[in-house]
């Protein structure tokens, strides 16, 4: 399912001067070791990407589960990629009119399938098993997102909701409303300077 219109491929390790091996130290301390691509390619990978995501290739579902894995290689921040991969996905959703409103707390699905979702990962860099990447995401997306939503309807009723659920449900929406605009206004931005 890889599709014809991704420009992006995997570049060589991005190079390190502090780490001769390339890895960046902080996901190898996590027992993972990622490769990101030539810190000279990111700007123009994420410009693709961009106008990639403009070209509504697939149905808006597809679309952002091949965006989030081509954020996820690019890997264009040292720390905070998983995050924003994570952000986007939500905030992707909302833009489609997939999410009545800008929540949705994807880390508790990422992080109780952590190893299985870094191989998959690996497997649609390695092997191009893109079909098998996407029909998983989605298929995990829709128990988490109905999760989600059961904690901030019983929150909004005054039942008394786990703290931990609790909060990162406020702190997606909290996240969701503040960015939102800013993402908005940077995509308005763009659009303006490249016309």
């Amino acid at each position: 399912m890889a599709p014809a219109q991704c420009p992006w491929r995997r570049q060589a390790p991005r190079e390190h001067p502090r780490y001769p091996s390339h890895h960046w130290p902080k996901q190898e301390s996590r027992g993972r070791t990622v490769h990101p691509c030539s810190s000279a390619h990111v700007p123009m990978l994420l410009d693709q990407l961009i106008a990639y995501n403009r070209m509504e290739n697939y149905p808006s579902l597809i679309d952002i589960v091949l965006s989030h894995y081509q954020v996820e290689t690019i890997h264009p921040f040292r720390d905070g990629n998983g995050r924003l991969g994570r952000l986007l996905i939500m905030l992707q959703l909302y833009d489609a009119g997939l999410l009545d409103e800008p929540y949705l707390y994807l880390s508790a699905y990422f992080n109780r399938n952590r190893s299985e979702y870094f191989e998959e990962l690996l497997s649609v860099s390695r092997d191009g098993t893109w079909e098998e990447w996407v029909v998983g995401v989605i298929a995990d997306l829709q128990p988490q997102a109905q999760s989600n939503a059961l904690v901030v309807e019983l929150a909004f009723e005054g039942v008394d909701v786990p703290v931990f659920l609790h909060e990162a449900s406020a702190l997606v929406i909290f996240a969701g409303w503040i960015l939102l605009p800013f993402a908005a206004g940077y995509y308005r931005f763009r659009e303006a300077d490249l016309t």
